[in-house]
């Protein structure tokens, strides 16, 4: 039967009904109560659907929404005709690979702005978030000595080999509010902001700078051993507030990074160091073997950790995304090639699926003690699970690769069977407990992956990524409706 529901503030409220043939070729649906002035919801609708390239490589990483229901994308872009708007920040490409940033309006039809973002080496955005204003911020990172930096920027010479870059652009797109570097003499990588209150970005990714940027005070001032995470955060007009390492005496990686309400700073990522500064406290003390997942909670100021824990089995584990809610409980996604990674008692699957990889989803309560639910999340062959999203009641959903074609679907699926190129992105969603709400493929015959996911307070689901399939499914209005080139970023809207 249908899923029926209506949205009344933060809860999502189901309504009784059931399909009916109303002709020999006409179905209807036959309702219980429900409120006639409220929008009515049956099953999953793609709300838009879209391509988004020129005519070369496109690679789209990282998305975010605003209150008006805009999207905002970036990621990398290889087309020298990539569709950019009158009036933005850098229109022509620089060379090398750039990375982009676009805006598209709440219908998917049309571009609100779009610009290139770079210099004139390799320069990739790897996230986005947007504030209240509508102001986007985007990491990612850049080999270009003439990154476009702005007057009176935190770091406006680059640092060397490979720095992150944090760029806040303006709500028309067409300036930069500040930009800057953020790197030492060594490689240096941002894989994740998100725009905190008053103005305040924070940026999570990975460094091997013994002089990476940090602050007086910091929760970690040197660098722990040949690469840690870091984490930094910017005030509104891009100066440091804080800055730390984040790591053992091993290797690290810092991929995810969310904030709650209270400019805690939750991290997540991946290490191979027996003496990462864990709590006595956490779920897991110990590592389990080879990469495990971390996360880490740290105050507001940076100077302390409130929690730190690993995750993981005796294989391979390693933490991609994060997500927190209203109660400070922390959701996160990754995947794992561990038989024995720690999952929940009635897990939606309880078992290694095969393969190299399977994704897996997670919750941990706000004091980083306790599991409250964790599943695996792949079928027979390799799955990848990379961004996750949490709704304001607490439904949470998640995207990435599969190579499966035994991948887990529901009966309201968009798509039930792996494209015929083998590889698919999926999108799949969880209720409040950990039950499994929505599983679906998303892709076309060629090859797609869901890089990016995030949800409006509508719990809206929108997902990023790249294909090439020319039959990926795209909607009546949608602003590209065709692949250009070899392969295009996507955007898609779900109403789940």
């Amino acid at each position: 039967k249908p899923f029926i529901y209506q949205q009344v503030g933060k809860i999502r409220q189901q309504v009784a009904g059931h399909y009916a043939l109303l002709s020999k070729q006409e179905v209807g649906f036959v309702l219980g109560n429900y409120n006639r002035r409220k929008t009515l919801v049956i099953d999953p609708v793609l709300s838009y659907s879209t391509y988004l390239s020129g005519s070369n490589t496109e690679f789209g990483y990282g998305i975010a929404v605003d209150k008006q229901g805009h999207t905002y994308v970036t990621g990398e872009v290889l087309s020298s005709d990539f569709p950019t708007t009158f009036g933005t920040t850098q229109k022509q490409y620089s060379g090398s690979g750039d990375a982009f940033v676009t805006k598209l309006s709440s219908s998917g039809s049309s571009l609100v702005y779009s610009t290139y973002l770079g210099g004139s080496d390799r320069d990739f955005g790897f996230e986005i978030s947007v504030n209240r204003a509508g102001q986007a911020y985007i990491t990612g990172s850049t080999t270009s000595l003439d990154f476009p930096v702005s007057a009176g920027a935190a770091q406006p010479v680059f640092g060397g080999i490979q720095d992150a870059f944090v760029v806040k652009l303006s709500r028309s797109g067409r300036f930069l509010v500040y930009s800057t570097y953020l790197g030492g003499s060594s490689l240096d990588f941002g894989s994740e902001v998100v725009a905190g209150k008053a103005g305040n970005a924070y940026v999570v990714g990975y460094t091997q700078s013994a002089d990476f940027p940090v602050t007086a005070g910091a929760f970690q001032a040197t660098l722990g051993g040949g690469q840690d995470a870091f984490v930094t955060r910017l005030d509104q007009t891009g100066k440091p507030v804080y800055a730390t390492y984040l790591g053992g005496s091993a290797d690290e990686v810092g991929i995810g990074i969310s904030v709650d309400t209270t400019g805690k700073a939750y991290a997540t990522g991946s290490t191979t160091s027996q003496d990462f500064p864990v709590s006595a406290e956490g779920f897991q003390t110990t590592p389990g073997g080879g990469f495990d997942v971390f996360v880490t909670a740290l105050a507001p100021e940076g100077d302390t950790s409130l929690y730190s824990t690993y995750l993981g089995g005796s294989n391979n584990d390693f933490g991609i995304g994060v997500a927190v809610d209203l109660a400070g409980n922390a959701y996160l996604t990754g995947s794992t090639a561990s038989t024995d990674f720690p999952v929940s008692t009635g897990a939606v699957q309880t078992g290694y699926g095969g393969g190299n990889f399977d994704g897996f989803v997670a919750r941990l309560n706000a004091q980083g003690t306790t599991l409250q639910y964790s599943t695996y999340l792949g079928g027979s062959d390799l799955d990848n699970s990379f961004g996750i999203a949490v709704g304001l009641a607490g439904d949470v959903y998640v995207t990435g690769q599969t190579f499966s074609t035994d991948f887990v679907t529901t009966s309201d699926a968009l798509k039930t069977t792996l494209g015929s190129d083998g590889l698919d992105a999926f999108v799949t969603g969880f209720s409040p407990t950990g039950t499994l709400a929505y599983s679906s493929y998303l892709g076309g015959d060629g090859s797609d992956v869901g890089s990016a996911i995030t949800m409006d307070e509508a719990a809206n689901v929108y997902i990023a990524g790249y294909t090439e399939s020319f039959d990926y499914p795209t909607t009546d209005g949608a602003f590209q409706r065709t692949l250009n080139g070899i392969q295009a970023a996507f955007v898609t809207k779900l109403t789940p």
